[in-house]
């Protein structure tokens, strides 16, 4: 089975369509797997941090007797009498910035949406930490995030997406949750040949400028589970493939297709799997611009 696997687009369209177009000159092109973060910035950043600057001054200075959500909390800030004005002017402002975050990103989800559709190949997608909750009402028949499938042929594919760090232009009562703990006992409970999550597993293709980042629930799992591929995205500048010895996984980082604060995107991978033998084999990176490819073993 031929498999192509990308990671966070980042709201870019142009990159996304000569993906496609790529696709469609690929006749043995059987399945796509996506890791996630579709949506770019849709905030300005001075309107983004003021945002979160009102966000925290409610949740630090508003008490209650009892836990609500912090939609509820605005509505009473907004309605009531006894709020104080500072609190209503933050209130007012968080829910101002987060009502522009959903036009928009319901503007560029529906974008993407419309070339999704023009893949002919089978597409199977997770969120990433910059995607809304709104993710599964735009992508529900592609969405395999806290999902698992299985083909004729009895392969079994799980998905687990989102990632512990929230973006700030994410408003926070947007973000898709996420949890090291959740991530290894759901992927534990379904079990699978081929994982896809957004987060790379701890230690593995995962390095920052500030070392190791990576989920700790996914290297968990690999090393009690020992799927046969786990394709992750996430971080930009860990683009490749390991082995990891343990497990016996297979793991590959595709990196960022999309245009994100560098020139490092376009990048993709594609590889063989043979089911039977639980192989990955002819791994590639590709890096695609304006649609010439450029390709890495």
């Amino acid at each position: 089975m031929k498999i192509l696997h990308f990671s966070d687009l980042h709201g870019d369209i142009e990159s996304l369509i000569d993906l496609r177009k790529y696709s469609q000159t690929k006749n043995d092109l059987e399945l796509i797997l996506f890791s996630g973060d579709l949506l770019g910035q849709c905030l300005e950043e001075k309107q983004a941090r003021k945002m979160y600057d009102a966000f925290y001054f409610i949740k630090n200075t508003v008490k209650t007797q009892e836990p609500v959500s912090f939609d509820k909390i605005l509505g009473f800030l907004m309605t009531s009498i006894q709020a104080k004005q500072d609190h209503r002017s933050a209130a007012e402002f968080y829910i101002v910035a987060q009502k522009e975050f959903d036009e928009n990103a319901e503007i560029s989800y529906k974008r993407i949406l419309d070339e999704i559709k023009q893949f002919s190949q089978q597409i199977l997608m997770i969120p990433g930490n910059w995607d809304s909750l709104h993710f599964p009402h735009f992508f529900g028949e592609y969405d395999l995030h806290e999902k698992s499938i299985k083909d004729k042929q009895e392969l079994k594919i799980a998905g687990y997406g989102s990632a512990d760090v929230i973006p700030i232009f994410l408003p926070p009562t947007r973000t898709i949750p996420f949890s090291h703990e959740r991530v290894y006992e759901f992927l534990k409970q379904r079990g699978a040949d081929i994982v896809l999550t957004h987060m790379p597993p701890y230690s593995i293709l995962d390095s920052t400028e500030n070392g190791s980042r990576g989920s700790l629930g996914c290297l968990a799992y690999l090393r009690t589970n020992q799927p046969d591929l786990l394709l992750c995205g996430h971080y930009h500048s860990s683009v490749g493939d390991e082995l990891d010895e343990p497990s016996g996984t297979v793991v590959i980082n595709s990196g960022n297709l999309g245009r994100y604060g560098n020139d490092n995107y376009g990048n993709f991978s594609e590889m063989d799997y043979n089911q039977s033998e639980g192989r990955i084999t002819n791994i590639t990176h590709h890096k695609i611009r304006d649609s010439i490819l450029f390709s890495t073993p």
